[in-house]
């Protein structure tokens, strides 16, 4: 079939044969996951409703914590790499 054909050839390699640290890969997935719900924070619009806030009023301290995150994570996935073993 000449679909299956084309299938076997365009199949991406397994990670082992990439030289791929899959477990940093997940941590780093992990916190680019937490840095976009710091940017939309959905989840705590909910939590503005029953204090009485507005969006505006937190949203100094979601991007104070977004830009500090960003620089302590991103010097520790660089740093990462010679902790975990290959």
């Amino acid at each position: 079939m000449p679909c299956l054909e084309l299938r076997r050839r365009t199949s991406p390699k397994p990670p082992k044969s990439l030289d791929f640290l899959l477990d940093l890969a997940a941590i780093a997935y992990m916190w680019g996951d937490i840095s976009t719900k710091t940017l939309q924070p959905f989840w705590v619009l909910p939590l503005l409703a029953i204090c009485g806030m507005s969006y505006r009023q937190i949203m100094g301290f979601l991007i104070v914590f977004g830009l500090t995150s960003l620089v302590i994570t991103s010097v520790a996935l660089l740093a990462a790499p010679a902790f975990f073993q290959g």
